[in-house]
């Protein structure tokens, strides 16, 4: 493999087109690498790999020739993004819907019942809209609610009785983590439990259900794989791929032009020595 075709990309550190100004770009930064503009998450090694499993396949020799398949390799690279962006797009809106009760988020500790009622009315069209995930257990929904209905001016038989009404598992927890003895004021109490609900129980519930399941997939999956989509994804592709076939025969018209001028050239000696000897048999 020639020397002047860079083995692993590098990625640019940045630049500016004006000063103080960096310039976002991840670029890849030899010859005809710099028109490959990889992705934050996408990974240059992979990309790498790609170009030189075609660079084996064809040997490219020449300036041209290498253009053609470096060429080929962006080509086919885009034609993977399509495809992986569809399938995020599928796991994000799947994720969504399946587990639709974790990007709830709780309220703000209010001070007073007052200021509590006015942030329940915000929420109420927002709470009346979302559907309960079946992935997630009524347990979960049970903490979310006591989160929600904490204020500072909160009695603490109010609060004794809402955690005696919780599942087991969360009562036992904030009975041992934040026992009511340990707080000088009710409205200390409040806070505890709150942050403890909060930034404790609730995200471990979360790391309960890192996936989604079957329910409600199709309904959720034909947002995203709707026939406007699909089409556009498929036109798209098959330009990518008769880009590819044109850049292909482009190659292989370079490389017969190479080895033409190649045998031309190694014949022509062999011309002279006939020509020469030809000329010493007639003397």
């Amino acid at each position: 493999m020639s020397q002047d075709v860079p083995l692993v990309p590098r990625v640019r550190s940045g630049g500016s087109a004006r000063k103080g100004t960096p310039k976002r770009s991840n670029a890849l930064k030899h010859g005809a690498f710099s028109s490959i503009d990889l992705l934050p998450w996408e990974n240059a090694k992979e990309f790498e790999t790609l170009r030189r499993e075609l660079f084996v396949k064809y040997n490219p020799d020449g300036p041209l020739q290498k253009e053609c398949m470096l060429s080929i390799a962006s080509l086919m690279w885009r034609k993977r993004r399509i495809q992986r962006k569809r399938e995020f797009d599928i796991a994000a809106e799947l994720e969504r819907t399946e587990n639709s009760v974790l990007w709830k988020h709780p309220m703000p500790l209010c001070d007073a019942r007052d200021d509590w009622l006015k942030q329940q009315l915000i929420v109420a069209f927002d709470a009346g809209q979302a559907k309960s995930s079946i992935r997630v257990s009524e347990d979960y929904d049970q903490l979310f609610s006591f989160s929600c209905s904490l204020y500072r001016e909160t009695t603490a038989t109010i609060l004794r009785l809402m955690i005696c009404m919780l599942p087991d598992e969360f009562k036992q927890h904030l009975l041992s983590t934040c026992a009511e003895a340990s707080y000088e004021a009710t409205s200390h109490w409040v806070v505890a439990l709150k942050k403890e609900v909060d930034s404790v129980l609730l995200p471990m519930i979360r790391r309960r259900h890192p996936g989604p399941a079957s329910g409600g997939s199709f309904e959720a999956a034909s947002r995203v794989m709707n026939e406007e989509r699909l089409l556009l994804d498929l036109a798209a592709e098959e330009r990518i791929e008769r880009n590819i076939d044109q850049l292909l025969g482009r190659f292989f018209k370079l490389k017969m032009a190479d080895e033409v001028a190649a045998h031309k050239k190694s014949s022509q000696p062999r011309l002279l020595e006939r020509s020469l000897d030809s000329g010493q048999d007639q003397g």
